[in-house]
């Protein structure tokens, strides 16, 4: 190897790893259905219009017969003999990472125990003198309401929520050079809990805590006081509770009731629900609410009118999409040496990006006034918007090695320039008002480096091909989250003449990063007809999450989705001049 092609190589890998990041990035994204039938890889296997978006450095292929080829061993209709390749490819991914949608279920039984569970605690909390509620339906409410919130404490964990994305394009490939037009898109639902003390927490109910145990004793709607913790667990727990509305300055009631009768009755309402009240993230949120109603103090207020009551709390679902529009301009060249046992490729992308993000908090209120069709009509009204578009450009690098005929080897470096797009704007509810909370946070789509290998033999009938992300990507639309895909795979070609082909490939992938995800496997199939080529491939995991609890009294409602689900469809064009 000469001096130039030394110093040429070194270069391409220096300038690769000197990239290597140093923030956040998203899940990397399986386009194409042949890549995702084998385990999720492309490195080393993409050698037609799709290697624009896997490696760039596979784009020069044989474009006449080589002398050294047997006239039966070339087939003008493989990808990799032919001039020109036309692509388009669309596929989806979603994951479910924790158990949140189980959670999600256990709240609902835990609130809906009854028809009227949810009725009464709008009654309670709303208005409790005028609830309409016995002393018994009041305990038993309030009750309910203290398992329900210990229920949501375990959706505030990180790297918890639904994951998905999106990929479509169309993609061209004449001899050496490349040209694509892609959509990608990141989604992630994350579940999040306001727990926040000041001014922004919510109170339990309107118009202080007197109201809530204000005609308690006469069973006039509210909570009763007189029972008491039996354990010294929950007794404790009473204390603090007491302590805590001493120092807000709750008063004893007109009626009578002190803050110690307060104090047992919150910690007889959780003692009968069963919650873990040394529980640090119950506590915060019980302390949080507690504090607020405290503070809200003022027996001459009107029920109903404070603005920071339990219902308007802001807990919910943090929505955030993250959609890239990309032109990716490609060139590779590969060099052969030692008569054809070493050769190497190296090549790269240019990519012209404009990008959108969407952001929004769906409260409890907007997911009770908004159904799914009017949440995905919203994000794809912002995300098409003029107005809410930034640009930036990505720059991918590649590198394949050739040892003979039969292994290969494949970096590449994707948006080694790390760049990102901003979150304009987050939209609550505050009560009945749309609230436009004006904060900007940056999503980057930094550098990610794969290494791949492949084995193949007959001229391609038999591929095997393995490889991995060097270290993990962590998510910014679902913090917490992070990938570090590894796969492999093979395929099968027992039929390839010049007029018909078929493929049957399988594979598995696993999420390095995450103990929590299982392996997974993939299948695809591919045909070819004439220049036509259709393929489809399929990835999932065996192991299911549970999207209903484990109730016992609904023992046939338990069901299971699959922890990982992607599919993905492409249809080529391919021809020789």
């Amino acid at each position: 190897m000469g001096t130039g092609i030394r110093n040429k190589v070194f270069l391409s890998v220096f300038v690769i790893f000197m990239f290597a990041p140093l923030a956040s990035a998203e899940e990397w994204i399986t386009y194409g259905a042949r890549q995702r039938a084998l385990g999720n890889n492309g490195v080393t296997i993409s050698r037609g219009a799709d290697a624009i978006y896997w490696n760039p450095a596979n784009l020069p292929r044989f474009n006449e017969k080589p002398e050294d080829v047997d006239e039966e061993d070339w087939n003008p209709n493989r990808v990799e003999d032919t001039s020109w390749h036309l692509q388009v490819g669309v596929g989806a991914e979603a994951s479910v990472q924790g158990r949140v949608l189980s959670e999600l279920d256990e709240v609902a039984d835990k609130i809906n125990q009854t028809s009227s569970s949810f009725d009464n605690i709008e009654k309670l909390l709303g208005d409790p003198a005028n609830s309409g509620l016995t002393p018994t339906e009041a305990t038993q409410t309030f009750s309910t309401l203290l398992g329900a919130v210990d229920e949501i404490m375990d959706l505030d964990k990180r790297g918890q929520g639904v994951y998905a994305t999106l990929s479509g394009g169309v993609d061209l490939r004449i001899l050496d050079f490349g040209i694509g037009v892609h959509q990608f898109a990141w989604a992630a639902a994350d579940p999040v809990i306001d727990i926040s003390a000041g001014g922004s927490a919510s109170a339990l109910v309107a118009g202080g805590i007197e109201n809530l145990f204000e005609n308690s004793q006469g069973g006039g709607g509210g909570i009763p006081v007189g029972s008491a913790p039996t354990s010294q667990v929950y007794q404790n727990f009473s204390s603090r509770i007491e302590t805590l509305l001493n120092n807000v300055g709750a008063a004893t009631s007109s009626g009578g009731v002190t803050n110690k009768q307060r104090a047992d009755a919150i910690a007889a309402a959780a003692e009968t629900a069963g919650v873990d009240v040394n529980d640090p993230q119950f506590n915060q949120a019980i302390d949080s609410m507690v504090t607020a109603t405290g503070s809200n103090s003022n027996p001459g207020a009107p029920a109903g009118n404070n603005e920071d009551v339990f219902f308007n709390n802001q807990s919910g679902i943090d929505l955030r999409i993250l959609s890239v529009r990309e032109v990716a301009v490609a060139y590779g060249t590969y060099l052969n040496f030692s008569e054809g046992w070493f050769g190497l490729g190296i090549g790269g992308a240019l990519k012209f990006m404009e990008g959108s993000t969407y952001s929004r908090r769906f409260a409890v209120a907007d997911l009770e006034n908004q159904d799914g069709e009017e949440i995905l009509k919203e994000a794809k009204d912002k995300l098409t918007s003029s107005d809410e578009t930034a640009f930036d450009f990505g720059l991918d690098l590649g590198a394949v090695i050739n040892l003979g005929d039969t292994l290969r080897f494949g970096i590449v470096g994707k948006n080694l320039n790390t760049p990102s797009f901003d979150f304009e704007r987050t939209q609550t509810t505050k009560g009945s008002k749309k609230v436009d909370n004006v904060r900007v946070r940056t999503v980057e789509l930094a550098p990610q480096i794969r290494v791949g290998a492949e084995l193949h033999f007959f001229r391609d009938w038999f591929v095997f091909t393995a490889e991995t992300d060097l270290y993990p990507a962590s998510s910014d639309l679902l913090p917490g989250y992070d990938t570090q895909m590894a796969g492999a795979g093979f395929e099968i070609t027992p039929i390839a003449t010049g007029w018909f082909g078929l493929s049957l490939r399988a594979g598995v992938f696993d999420n390095l990063a995450d103990k929590n995800d299982d392996m997974g496997i993939s299948a695809g199939i591919g045909l070819q007809l004439f220049f036509l080529q259709l393929e489809v491939g399929a990835s999932y995991t065996p192991s299911d999450v549970q999207i209903q609890s484990d109730d016992p009294n609904r023992p046939d409602d338990s069901k299971d989705i699959p922890q990982r689900l992607g599919v993905s469809v492409t249809l080529s064009l391919n021809q020789s001049f």
